[in-house]
């Protein structure tokens, strides 16, 4: 079923995967003892996230297709170049476009709506043959879509969560996300596990984002499994260009706030966040208190790896979703319909973490996808 939800602005959703949101609380504290499990329900969380942590695989469902003749410019509208994780899809797109023999296009939206419609807009006047956009939702371009539709130009957005979200005019033609709900489902069960069903877990939440709105919901639902784990804080971050400085503020606050004993584990709404968290951490002197997330961004995979203070993510398949928007794209312009497609998602902790310099959640992408599209 879809959700309703606000319309996402561009620091809401680039947190989800590149960092461009937070700030202080503004709503209650919620302090929820949820009900229901016993060892039983520990032993289930256990098993469901010791299964999350096998390799992802390519996938196994998919269909040679023979690109269109011709050559084919392909945009590729960054959210914003600035932020590593957009740079890294908007990368990977253009290496897939590349292998194709086409023309990529890269605009740089700059972690802004208004320069996301003005970037899809610049690339429709250039008459491009397809356009894909990286984490600007549909909600957040509709005129951009509507002239899209207009010239016959076919959109495909990736890690957008836009099925998830009301429908709009003149929609993208198809969809690469992850399982948002699955993955706060996971980190659930793992906070489950780790505290032998009695975490104490604080959330910094971000409803205008439907990704973080997918994962804390679910994290919340799963939680409630366990009767003697609760939710004991759960607030919203404001929007700041300074999303390390406000992390950390609200981080200092819960912790000023949850003594010893009083909370275990923090969840921000992304990696993005976590090296301010990780600053309140070590500037009170809570190494007792876990941070767990999603996405596994290389700075945070190091912490995991020496075992520090993030000691849990999800991955989002980031380089994965390039290439599979692409193959989108050159499906939807074979003539076949669009997909809603969803990615494969990974847990990962000290025990699994890839070697320095590799990214989680990876395969021979050119080697998989060229050979679908007759390149090898």
């Amino acid at each position: 079923m879809r959700r309703t939800f606000l319309v996402v602005t561009a620091a809401a959703m680039v947190m989800v995967i590149a960092g461009c949101s937070a700030g202080g609380g503004d709503t209650s504290a919620v302090s929820t003892t949820t009900g229901g499990a016993d060892a039983v329900g520990v032993a289930e969380a256990t098993a469901a996230f010791q299964k999350s942590l096998e390799p992802l695989t390519p996938p196994t469902d998919a269909t040679p297709v023979t690109p269109p003749q011709g050559g084919k410019t392909i945009g590729v509208l960054s959210c914003g170049q600035t932020a590593p994780a957009c740079a890294l899809m908007a990368d990977q797109a253009k290496k897939a476009v590349e292998l194709l023999g086409w023309t990529p296009v890269v605009v740089d939206g700059k972690l802004n709506p208004q320069d996301w419609s003005n970037g899809d807009l610049q690339l429709i006047n250039q008459k491009v043959d397809g356009i894909i956009n990286i984490v600007a939702a549909d909600a957040t371009v509709p005129a951009a879509l509507e002239k899209a539709k207009a010239a016959n130009i076919p959109v495909v957005c990736m890690i957008c969560a836009n099925p998830a979200q009301a429908p709009v005019p003149n929609p993208s033609v198809a969809n690469v996300d992850a399982d948002y709900a699955l993955q706060g489902k996971l980190v659930a069960d793992y906070i489950i596990m780790n505290s032998k069903g009695a975490g104490k877990v604080a959330i910094m939440e971000n409803q205008t984002a439907p990704p973080v709105v997918l994962r804390h919901d679910a994290l919340k639902q799963e939680l409630k499994t366990c009767s003697g784990c609760s939710v004991v804080f759960a607030e919203q971050l404001g929007q700041s260009g300074d999303i390390i400085a406000s992390a950390r503020t609200m981080a200092t606050s819960i912790l000023q706030r949850l003594p010893k004993g009083e909370v275990g584990y923090l969840v921000p709404p992304s990696d993005s966040q976590v090296s301010g968290v990780d600053q309140a951490l070590s500037a009170t002197g809570r190494s007792e208190v876990q941070i767990t997330s999603f996405d596994c961004n290389a700075e945070n995979l190091a912490l995991i790896r020496k075992g520090q203070s993030e000691t849990l993510c999800v991955v989002t398949p980031l380089s994965w979703a390039g290439w599979a928007a692409v193959d989108q794209m050159v499906r939807v312009l074979a003539g076949q319909p669009g997909q809603n497609v969803q990615l494969q998602v990974q847990s990962i902790t000290k025990d699994n973490a890839p070697a320095e310099g590799t990214e989680p959640g990876t395969f021979d992408f050119a080697g998989f996808y060229g050979k679908l599209w007759g390149k090898f």
